[in-house]
């Protein structure tokens, strides 16, 4: 009975293809206003106040751990040109979470560590150093 029914587009009455509800022009507008719409639900919650303790607590333990370090920590041979020129280009062999894991960084900082776009403290280098073939300066 319904077999011969062409499936048409929700908002123009378009023809469309059977497994879509909108035409091409419709679609473009229907997927903007649910992308803003998303957006501002992650704005708010983003900005909630237990999003806003979640931050504070990160922020925290980030500032004491920078207190914390202190330069002797790190072994004679890796300095900045160590990690700039060996460490930093064997980084885009590994997976942003594992990068993520092993510094205790946000996925989205661990992606422009690997993409070279940021250094991470000098505290982490000696983390990063483990994913280079071996961990003396050659």
């Amino acid at each position: 009975m319904y077999r011969n029914r062409r499936k048409v587009c929700w908002i123009c009455g378009a023809s469309v293809k059977p497994s879509d509800n909108y035409c091409v022009v419709c679609a473009v507008t229907v997927t903007r206003e649910s992308l803003t719409k998303a957006a501002q639900y992650g704005r708010i919650a983003s900005h909630s106040p237990e999003a806003e303790v979640r931050r504070s607590e990160t922020q925290r333990r980030h500032h004491a751990a920078k207190r914390a370090w202190r330069p002797s920590d790190l072994p004679d041979w890796l300095n900045e040109q160590v990690y700039r020129e060996k460490i930093q280009p064997r980084l885009a062999e590994v997976t942003v979470p594992a990068i993520s894991t092993a510094l205790g960084v946000s996925g989205p900082y661990a992606t422009d560590i690997r993409a070279g776009k940021r250094r991470p403290h000098p505290r982490h280098w000696k983390s990063c150093s483990g994913y280079r073939s071996s961990t003396a300066a050659s």
